[in-house]
């Protein structure tokens, strides 16, 4: 995880509103910082997860974050949620507070629980003909969503 963004606590920066994570039969996690400035010691970080519509079939349940301590760069929590089936347009949110040795809450909405994909390959894959022919219907998923992250490249010197 990158550097704390903030001096409280808060959700890693690749979490936010509108957020799609793995549903069932896989465990999907949340995770974040708990900010250097409100850290006091040993640290007890609580996560809900909360239908946004009334459904019998979901309930809304906490899970305990697992805390690291870092002293130099703030501490980590992450909490893996219970597995969650996916139903079309079910959406939650999902709120961690501190309960314990520190203060501070955050919350992320509309998060839906669906197949995520982690494609990485060459350069030319994210090329917008690629991803034409994606919507094209050579692959038709109409509801998916391409999202570029950050590129990075290594360069080797060869002696």
């Amino acid at each position: 995880m990158p550097v704390p963004p903030s001096q409280t606590l808060n959700f890693s920066w690749t979490l936010g509103d509108h957020a799609v994570l793995q549903r069932a039969p896989a465990i999907a996690a949340v995770y974040g910082f708990l900010g250097t400035a409100t850290h006091t010691g040993d640290a007890t970080v609580s996560v809900t997860v909360t239908p946004d519509a009334d459904d019998d079939s979901v309930e809304a349940y906490t899970v305990v974050a697992n805390v690291t301590a870092e002293p130099v760069t703030g501490s980590t929590w992450k909490a893996l949620l219970k597995p969650m089936a996916s139903k079309a347009g079910q959406t939650f949110t999902i709120t961690a507070t501190c309960t314990t040795g520190c203060t501070g809450s955050a919350t992320i909405k509309d998060v839906v629980f669906g197949e995520v994909w982690y494609c990485a390959g060459q350069s030319e894959s994210v090329s917008p003909p690629a991803l034409a022919s994606l919507h094209r219907g050579r692959v038709n998923y109409p509801a998916s969503a391409h999202i570029r992250t950050r590129e990075r490249c290594c360069h080797t010197m060869h002696k």
